[in-house]
Parts: C-alpha cells; structure tokens; sequence
C-alpha cells in the first residue's frame, strides 16, 4: 500500500459521465480517482438519473481513495475538515413527506419543457427579476413533470437538486443552494433570495422549496445520527467533517479554472477563462447591475457577481474522435504537436455541435501533420468566435479585460496554446493571455477542483486560494514570422475576428 497522506479537504463531482472525487492534504498533496456514471434511466421518455447508487458510488470512490493511501480521519485539534461538491447543476429532484424519491432525478438533458418555457420568457417583469428560463430549468421541468404525472402534485413535499439532496443527506438540513438556485431561475438574481414571482408563475406553492442557503458557507456537520441506511457508510466514513454547501457544475468549472474577480479598486481590470476541455468554456465575471448584450448564459458566482458563460459543447471531444481515428498509436501527443508546428498547409474544418465536423473530400489523402494541425485550428477557431462575443458581452466594459488564462486539456498542446495567443492578439493586442500551470493529478479536473476550493471558503478567502492553487504562467508565444502567418490564416478563416490592432 501507499504511504499514508491524511485527508482535510474533499470535493465531489457528480457529472452526467462520471462521479469523482478530489482530495488534498494540508500539505499540500492532492489526489484524484472517478468511477463512471451509473443510474441514467427514463422517467415516461424524459432522460433521469436514479438516485440511490448515489452513496454507494461517492463511498466507492473514496475507497479508491483510501488503496491510493489516503486516510479519511476524523478532525483533530479543533481543525476543520471540509467537503463539498459540483452536481448537474438542473437535476430535479421530488420528494415525499417522508423524505422518500418519488420520481428518479430529471437531468440536465431533459428539455422537453420548451413550451413551457418559452411561456414564461415572454413574462417580462419575470425575466427582469431571475433572468431567461431555458428549459432544463426547475420550473419548466416541473411544471412538465406534473402533466406526465397529475398524481405528484398531491404527493410532493419537496422539490430540491441532487447537489441539495447531498447536503440533506449527509447533515439533516434541507437548503436550496443559492449556485443552484439562481441558475435554474429559482432566485431573484439582485435580492439573492427565493422567488416568490417565478414559482407562483408556474401555479405551485412556494412552500414545495427549501430555503436558501449561500454556496460555500458551513452547511453542518456530518454524523452518524439521523443518516439514511444508505448513505450510513459515507457517513461513518467522514464522521464529524463540514458539508459546505455545493456548486452547480458550470459554476465548479469557473472556480477549478481560477476564474476570480481582479478588479480590486480598478474598474478596468478583468479576466477572462477559457477552458479548452471535453466541453469548451468561455467564462467572465460581472456585477449585478451590469447591462449585457443576453449572449451569455448567466450564472451565480458567490455574493456580488454574476458568472457569464459560452460554451462550445464539442471541444476537446472533437479532437479526441479524430485522434480515435489514428488507431492505438494516438497517445503521442508531444510528438503530434511537434508536426502540426511544422506544416503550413492548414485548413478550417465547419463544425456544429449537432452535426459534428465536415471534412474535405480528401482529407484521408492529407499528411498526418496537416489533419492534426488543421484540428486543432478549427478548435481554437470555434473558441476564438466565442472570445469575440464575451468580450462585448457586458455593455460599456468592451475593452476592460486584460488577461486571457488558458486550460484544459488541448491547453497542453504547444501548437494550440501558440495558435489561441495569436487570435487572441487579433481580437486585442492588450490582452495577455496566460496558462494554467497546476500540476498533479486534478491539473484538468476543474469541476472536481473547484468543489474541493468552495469547501476551503469557510475558513479562506476566494482570491488568495485561487492566487495559491491556480498559479498561472506566460503562454509562449511562437517566432515573430510564425505569429503572423498565423494571424493572417486566422483572418482568412474568421473574417468576424476583424482587422490587427
């Protein structure tokens, strides 16, 4: 077995593919294991997870943990040992009155609710109030789970996330977090606090949610009291540890990224996040009161600001189905890198995430340093767009960012890190873009990370732990020759990006 390293901060992450977990020392070591999703099912043709090989997986993962030599022991010394987590951030969850699941969790991917929604966005003192309703939301969804079953709306007690039926789980407490509830419509997005408007416009009774409850506060204390039998073994297992209030996912990957407020006392100071992972993420924070162009989607991040997100679905998944193609020698990553910097012949390859990519009719005749760079491009192509777009996003802020930081996993490609600096450098020539240079084995697992930071907020300030987990470096900028061949082909193929500042 391996040495011994003593858990203090643990963060799950409950995703649609998988369920992991992150955990760090207070010396700093970290470690990292996932297990796949298990539980995806149908509710009358809506897309649900079944919730109770929920405990069980989290314990499994933890017991991967433990044969890694990590040890989960109770706090000493008055010393706090926190968990959280990132969930699915539009799970709906329904339960009875007594504390029973009465349908399996309606996921992120039921969207059924269009009509519905579309309904309560033309409400416009609604919309001014928690912002637009998109069909994965709570209230939509809710209000389609009661017509396919007229039933449970004599049967329902409480309506809560999966992220809230953890916490309820492991403390006894029942919250809405303010993460899930402000980006599934459920919140005043100015006051913070539960929306009376929003749910008496689906005709429920407000009395169906739990109060609100701020993300990365205490939550309670675990214990063995009062716990399900089947959540007993988690229980047992992180005996006395804080639950800190959980994230939606979106806002998880945010604060994994290091996405954090620079502004200080200088209005003109921002930063922008760009996650090139298997979903590709464009993230930017603003203020409450900011005017914004409704480009992007918005998103609690902790008291004060407001997440904007963009996202192209099919990141560095695209990259990975072409890699796929190469057969069982597509691992070589330093080596394909190396021959995409060393071809000129690049081409842009349409891509939408519905239909996936279009390629030339003879791209299989193409050399292989051509198909992986022109990958690649197209990739950061997609991203770059979405750039553009943030950047105007906020009303009267156009030209206030400056710094770009760059991770996930095509971040690691010196070819796509050259390429994006040099888009970016034709969007403005003011903007620094930087690189993500965490190390270890949470480098890339933003979700899982950020739910282990938001459990450390209850006794650290954001800023100086995202300043000391989430270092960040100069992204290497290619020959002067090279910048402007590229910049030219990126104009070529973007004619939006504009003209060289």
């Amino acid at each position: 077995m391996s040495e011994k390293k003593i858990a203090q901060w643990l963060g799950f992450d409950v995703s649609t593919s998988k369920l992991a977990a992150g955990v760090r020392s207070s010396s700093g070591e970290e470690g990292f294991a996932a297990i796949p999703m298990r539980g995806a099912v149908e509710w009358n043709g809506q897309y649900a997870f079944d919730l109770l090989e929920l405990p069980e997986m989290m314990l499994e993962v933890l017991q991967e943990l433990e044969r890694q030599g990590w040890v989960f022991e109770p706090p000493k010394d008055e010393r706090w040992k926190t968990i959280s987590w990132s969930v699915r951030q539009h799970d709906m969850v329904l339960q009875g009155p007594c504390g029973q699941l009465l349908v399996p969790s309606l996921s992120w991917q039921c969207d059924s609710a269009e009509a519905e929604a579309e309904r309560l966005n033309k409400i416009s003192w609604l919309v001014d109030e928690v912002g637009p309703i998109a069909s994965r939301f709570l209230l939509p969804k809710l209000r389609l789970a009661l017509s396919l079953d007229p039933a449970l709306e004599r049967k329902i007690f409480r309506v809560m996330t999966t992220g809230d039926l953890i916490g309820l789980r492991l403390t006894g407490l029942t919250r809405l977090s303010s993460s899930d509830g402000l980006c599934n419509g459920l919140m005043n997005q100015k006051t913070r606090e539960l929306s009376e408007l929003a749910i008496g416009a689906i005709d429920v009774p407000k009395e169906w949610f739990p109060p609100v409850f701020e993300s990365g506060a205490k939550l309670g204390v675990i214990g063995k009291n009062y716990i399900p039998k089947e959540w007993k073994g988690l229980a047992e297992l992180l005996d006395g540890w804080i639950a800190v209030a959980g994230l939606g996912d979106n806002h998880a990957s945010a604060v994994g990224c290091g996405l954090v407020d620079e502004s200080g006392c200088d209005d003109e100071q921002e930063m922008i996040v760009v996650s090139a992972g298997t979903s590709g993420t464009v993230t930017r924070l603003c203020s409450l009161w900011d005017d914004l162009t409704g480009d992007a989607l918005c998103f609690d991040y902790y008291p004060g600001n407001r997440l904007l997100l963009m996202m192209l679905g099919d990141c560095a998944g695209w990259y990975n189905r072409f890699l796929a193609t190469l057969g069982e020698n597509n691992r070589q990553h330093e080596h394909w890198d190396k021959l995409a910097l060393e071809t000129s012949h690049i081409l842009r390859i349409p891509h939408k995430d519905d239909d996936g990519e279009t390629y030339p009719e003879n791209w299989e005749k193409l050399g292989l340093a051509t198909r992986i760079a022109s990958t690649q491009f197209s990739i950061a192509c997609e991203l770059l767009l979405l750039v553009e777009k943030m950047l105007s996003e906020v009303k009267g802020k156009e030209r206030t960012v400056t710094k770009l930081v760059l991770t996930g996993g095509l971040s690691q490609s010196r070819f796509f890190c050259l390429v994006f600096e040099a888009g970016v450098s034709v969007l403005d020539s003011n903007i620094r873009v930087m690189k993500s240079a965490r190390s270890g084995p949470l480098a890339y697992e933003t979700a899982t990370y950020g739910a282990l930071i938001n459990g450390m907020l209850v006794s650290g300030n954001l800023e100086e732990i995202i300043q000391d987990l989430c270092p960040q470096s100069e992204c290497e900028k290619g020959q002067e020759t090279w910048r402007v061949d590229m910049r030219r082909k990126l104009r070529c193929a973007l004619g939006v990006i504009g003209l060289e500042k």
